[in-house]
């Protein structure tokens, strides 16, 4: 009796290993599908700009979300329009940040997969902009502008009094984006 016990026994040990490893088989390759299915939901020329703004802009790609995101939008010209990405509803952003286009800001955002609710959009105005246009004319535009429905947040203005080290450190990033840019690095 002792014997087929321990038969019995060792039989259901090795059913259960054989079941976990099933188990954890279904488990990997479902994570990695569902990655892959991510992954495969940009086209090829939107997975390039990426790379570009990756290389650009890798701060846009590394934002807490815990508070959700904010884009600070604001007009560079007649019907061109420049964004700024932050965390929470972060207003720390400065001349020096790399203003991205409406559809660059929408593939960024898409990367994050965070629901509607969580991203605010700021009317903004840029110093360097030759267009007077007022946070009042920008905010009428802002739902039109993104194919989302966004939430939508209080104004938003650019920093203006840096520091000698703020100048310094953001001329050197836009010095660096321009190389990219021009491909030199």
């Amino acid at each position: 009796m002792t014997k087929s016990l321990s038969r019995l026994i060792l039989v259901a040990v090795a059913a259960t290993v054989i079941v976990a490893v099933v188990l954890f088989t279904v488990l990997i390759r479902k994570a990695d599908t569902e990655e892959e299915k991510v992954e495969n939901t940009y086209t090829e020329v939107e997975q390039r700009r990426l790379e570009e703004l990756r290389k650009l802009a890798p701060e846009y790609f590394e934002l807490d979300t815990s508070e959700g995101l904010s884009v600070h939008v604001g007009i560079t010209s007649p019907d061109a329009y420049k964004c700024i990405i932050t965390s929470g509803a972060g207003n720390k952003y400065t001349l020096y940040d790399l203003l991205l286009s409406v559809e660059d800001t929408e593939l960024i955002l898409s990367l994050y997969q965070l629901p509607d609710s969580e991203i605010m959009l700021h009317a903004t105005r840029y110093i360097g902009s030759s267009q007077a246009y007022s946070t009042d004319m920008i905010r009428t535009k802002l739902s039109k502008l993104f194919n989302k429905n966004y939430k939508l947040g209080e104004d938003s203005s650019m920093k203006t009094d840096y520091s000698e080290e703020e100048t310094a450190a953001g001329k050197k990033r836009m010095q660096e984006r321009l190389k990219i840019m021009e491909g030199k690095e």
